[in-house]
């Protein structure tokens, strides 16, 4: 699937939109998947773990949309979950989904960011037929011939074993003083900085790790069209999810939130990282040699940071983040490590403070679906960002465009267990 990265210029005036700074948009999705990976030793060797990933903090209440409001599929039913044993047993076949009650979706407080493209506040945007009633469309277009998200077709053989987690990522090193690591406070009040789908296919072959562009203009129910990341002001974690659930026609199982600063922790408790950095820079007290490198927790967390070193900005960042997100994989799926107990219990008790789960997410299930993983290795474990086209305009906010063609395939395969065909292609 391509990926363009044309750029359109502001009206008027010829400039290029200007690129706000993201977080560490890949990165983040490694984080859970080095705790999967890590399960499947811990579930052996070192149950007493157990208990510290069931301490992880909670969100509070439900953070799932009504079940009126998400996608439905086969004449209604629910996508369903498969986060337990290869087999299946261990999750829900019947479509029923998990957090049904108690959205807030966009009664949430807070002003959001503007519409910018025309479209007024409380609109809602069109709602769309067929199999699903709740199918939310933009009221701006973009460039390309297609536009907004497409519901199921009732022929659709969904796979019904697939789990799919949506990761939410903020950096409180960059945010506060350092010393909040209370990721739901973050998110509660906006401030989340990445948006992850991570998708584990019924046959558990592979995993794919999506990162969504948080400038992202799309349909937000309730609000008109926004940048994805408005619909955490707008409406906390339900509506962020609601918005993004709309995006794919596809559910979320589970949601983890995940502060930067963890991911700092993790590289040191793997022992460090190594990579090819394939262009020479600095950044800070920090400098980065062409070649072979190796990089501690605090130089990982730098090396992925960087954007002001390159005259391309978020591209080259966009990549060393991939060669990290690579090296992380690597290490904390390699034989090395899940054969040495204290090695997976160190990378446990690292990131653990640093994360927060749904209420449904406990050791358990995240056990279960490790064991139902035990084959894959890191090769299997694919890093890619939601196709755009490129950067442009909506009124007066710099925006993202979404390959609404692309992300249209892309749900269809988060559906029917092909996602990896998809990317492919």
């Amino acid at each position: 699937m391509s990926h363009s990265n044309e750029q359109t210029t502001e009206p008027h005036t010829g400039r290029r939109p200007r690129r706000r700074r993201r977080g560490l948009m890949v990165v983040v999705g490694v984080l859970l998947l080095a705790l999967i990976a890590a399960g499947a030793v811990v579930a052996v060797y070192v149950g007493g773990i157990a208990k510290t990933v069931d301490n992880v903090k909670k969100f509070e209440g439900s953070v799932f949309p009504e079940e009126s409001l998400r996608p439905q599929f086969g004449g209604g039913a629910g996508q369903g979950r498969g986060d337990g044993a290869e087999d299946g047993s261990g999750g829900s076949q019947d479509g029923s989904s998990e957090g049904s009650g108690g959205s807030r979706d966009g009664d949430g407080a807070g002003g959001g960011e503007g519409s910018g493209g025309g479209s007024s506040e409380g609109s809602g945007g069109a709602e769309a037929g067929g199999n699903n009633g709740s199918v939310v469309m933009p009221e701006v277009t973009g460039p390309g011939d297609v536009q907004g998200p497409e519901a199921s077709s009732s022929d659709e053989e969904i796979d019904g074993k697939a789990v799919n987690f949506l990761l939410l990522g903020a950096d409180s090193g960059d945010l506060t003083d350092g010393e909040d690591t209370d990721i739901a406070r973050i998110t509660g009040i906006g401030r989340s900085d990445t948006m992850m789908w991570v998708h584990v296919p019924g046959d558990r072959e592979n995993i794919q790790v999506m990162s969504i562009m948080r400038d992202t203009w799309l349909p937000i129910r309730g609000h008109g069209d926004r940048k994805l990341n408005a619909a955490y002001q707008l409406g906390g974690v339900p509506l962020a999810i609601s918005t993004i659930e709309n995006m794919f026609q596809a559910r979320v199982d589970h949601v983890v939130a995940v502060d930067m600063v963890g991911f700092r922790d993790l590289v040191n408790a793997l022992g460090g990282v190594d990579l090819y950095n394939p262009r020479a820079f600095t950044s800070g007290r920090h400098s980065f040699a062409e070649g072979n490198i190796h990089l501690s927790g605090e130089e990982a967390i730098v090396y992925a940071r960087e954007r002001y070193a390159f005259g391309d900005g978020d591209y080259s960042r966009v990549e060393n983040q991939q060669r990290l997100v690579k090296a992380i994989i690597t290490k904390a799926m390699s034989r090395t490590t899940l054969t040495d107990p204290n090695s997976v219990r160190n990378s446990v008790n690292a990131l653990a403070p640093y994360l927060t789960f749904d209420e449904s997410l406990d050791s358990g299930r995240l056990f279960d679906l490790a064991w139902s993983m035990r084959n894959v290795r890191s090769d299997d474990v694919n890093v890619s960002t939601v196709p755009t086209l490129g950067a442009g305009w909506a009124g007066d906010q710099a925006v993202v465009w979404p390959d609404w063609a692309s992300i249209r395939r892309i749900g269809e395969g988060i559906r029917t267990g092909t996602l990896d065909e998809v990317l492919d292609q």
